[in-house]
């Protein structure tokens, strides 16, 4: 049975569509990786106009027509969430960033089904972060947890850090990397606790003192393993917008600094889940969770409405 021009002109359409497919999807995978080395490896926050070149440069590596913006971060989306278990998720604009925040957030703690953010909201951001959609499970962190504390502990002596026992460290993978981001995460952790239950607003000088009581210096000497000083810390933290730090002059005392949290916390920790961290912390059992929540709403709702 011979085709007529009609069929043939169908299946003409059907192949050239499943090219271009095919095309976007070679992109959105070098865009993957982009995105995965930029933020992976430096926690870094990928501006619009850097997706957009890393895209065109890949496009054209791959002889591909231009991409519509929503289509590539569909597409960039589904490789991530399928295969690396994150979701790439536009930020709020700052004057805006406590407005819905709530609606648009997903962590560990939370339902991997429910941090998919409204498209127009995610292609109209100019920054985005990558957040974990995986399902938190309690054993994996038990053990990543006993693994973290062997590896701090292996590199005490007389609780003394030494450098000696870190360079003769050769557990998992590169262990330096991995003890920095454990102290890293461990302050953050502390510092969004304190800036909590300051009312989401706190001096540094405050802040500082707070720290202080465990164990952080704030005389400009490095933080042990960090290898960072208190102000590279919290200009990190600034930076990455886990924080927002706020500096006024003023006539009579000079320079105030001052700190509350920032749009990636509020991304990376619905409400829910900032409950969930901070009962952890505080080490309180499961059925206060309703109290705790009430209190973090009283201090911090401005940033949760």
């Amino acid at each position: 049975m011979e085709m007529d021009q009609n069929d043939y002109e169908e299946d003409s359409r059907i192949d050239i569509e499943e090219y271009i497919d095919d095309k976007t999807t070679l992109v959105a995978r070098k865009v993957v990786r982009f995105i995965l080395s930029s933020c992976e490896s430096q926690n870094t926050i990928v501006a619009k106009g850097r997706l957009q070149n890393a895209a065109k440069e890949y496009a054209h590596q791959e002889n591909c027509a231009r991409i519509p913006f929503n289509t590539l971060i569909s597409e960039v989306n589904n490789i991530l969430e399928n295969i690396y278990g994150y979701n790439l998720v536009g930020l709020p604009p700052k004057l805006g960033a406590n407005v819905g925040a709530s609606q648009n957030t997903g962590t560990n703690n939370s339902n991997p089904n429910g941090n998919h953010k409204d498209e127009k909201s995610v292609t109209k951001a100019s920054r985005f972060i990558l957040l974990n959609t995986m399902r938190n499970v309690p054993e994996l962190d038990d053990l990543l947890l006993d693994q973290s504390s062997s590896l701090y502990r292996s590199v005490l002596l007389d609780e003394n850090y030494t450098q000696e026992n870190l360079n003769s460290s050769g557990t998992v993978g590169n262990t330096l990397g991995t003890q920095q981001d454990l102290v890293f995460k461990g302050l953050l952790t502390v510092v969004i606790c304190i800036v909590v239950f300051s009312k989401n607003n706190i001096l540094q000088q405050e802040l500082f003192q707070y720290l202080e009581s465990y164990g952080v210096p704030t005389d400009g000497s490095k933080i042990p393993i960090l290898n960072w000083t208190i102000d590279e810390f919290v200009k990190t933290l600034d930076r990455r917008e886990y924080v927002v730090r706020t500096e006024q002059n003023s006539d009579v005392e000079g320079n105030i600094t001052s700190y509350r949290i920032g749009r990636r916390t509020q991304q990376a920790f619905d409400l829910d889940a900032l409950v969930e961290m901070m009962r952890q912390v505080l080490g309180l059992d499961a059925n206060q969770n309703p109290l705790l929540k009430e209190d973090i709403k009283k201090n911090i709702g401005d940033a949760y409405a």
